[in-house]
């Protein structure tokens, strides 16, 4: 009896000691922490034939992990903010006041007009544009997004040219 009892605990030992490496080794081992970008850059691949986002990987598998996201309406803050070239704040505030602009924004369906996007400037050159979305909490969303955006930005400035 004492020795299935030592068998018993040894188990579950192993197992809990199991559970904690696991737990502590995803973050930095997770063969999942850069697979948005990967998703993004299949996406690219698909819509614009673009494929200098991620090039170190073959673009086989990103195309057929993006495949089924093809036929959706995705919109980003990133390509919104440079084709109005502006933050997608400031478009945000804009389109409160101007009724044309609103009018034009409404009519484009590949606009996401909700505070995140940032446009990257080299000087007074636009050299790109990014967003970020889906900061949770409480009066998350957009204002939280540009602020997170902001602070990303702000920590590679001084490295554009």
């Amino acid at each position: 009896m004492k020795a299935r009892y030592g068998v018993a605990v040894a188990a579950v030992v192993l197992l809990l000691t199991m559970v904690v490496e696991v737990g502590l080794s995803t973050r930095q081992q997770s063969p999942s922490w850069d697979e948005g970008d990967h998703i993004f850059a299949g996406y690219m691949n698909w819509i614009n034939g673009e494929y200098t986002l991620n090039p170190e990987h073959p673009p086989l598998v990103k195309l057929v992990a993006t495949l089924p996201l093809v036929p959706l309406d995705l919109r980003y803050r990133s390509t919104t903010a440079l084709k109005l070239k502006a933050s997608t704040s400031e478009i945000f505030e804009k389109m409160k006041t101007d009724p044309a602009l609103k009018a034009k924004i409404e009519a484009d369906p590949t606009l996401f007009v909700r505070p995140g996007g940032l446009l990257v400037m080299a000087g007074s050159d636009i050299i790109g544009a990014f967003g970020v979305g889906g900061v949770p909490g409480p009066g998350g969303g957009g204002v939280k997004d540009e602020a997170c955006a902001k602070a990303g930005l702000d920590k590679i400035k001084a490295r554009i040219k």
